[in-house]
């Protein structure tokens, strides 16, 4: 787990008053497509507009190529509507920019 990823996710939802969501971070030199190929063996891929997916192309944020997809875990029709899914992204963008495939999971109480 990325304690300091983590930090800064709970400090957005807290200031965003979504005090019944939980993030944590996890971060891995493994390959995004490594990570997502995985996930999309044991849950549903969910479609978002403008994010790249596992067969999509990435798009660009600033220099850098941003891969980027959803999952959801639990049979709900959207991440709204979710109480788990996961967000796969690299590179990991938080205060700083870094070449690491983060992994983004959160719950709803």
């Amino acid at each position: 787990m990325d304690e300091k990823a983590t930090q800064e996710s709970l400090e957005a939802a807290r200031a965003a008053k979504m005090t019944n969501v939980r993030s944590t971070v996890y971060t891995t030199s493994d390959s995004f497509q490594k990570v997502a190929s995985f996930y999309k063996g044991i849950a549903r891929e969910y479609s978002m507009p403008r994010a790249s997916g596992t067969s999509g192309k990435p798009k660009k944020y600033e220099q850098y190529d941003l891969w980027e997809a959803y999952f959801i875990f639990d049979g709900a029709k959207d991440l709204s509507a979710s109480k788990l899914w996961i967000k796969i992204q690299r590179p990991f963008i938080g205060e700083e920019i870094r070449d690491l495939t983060a992994i983004v999971v959160s719950e709803k109480n």
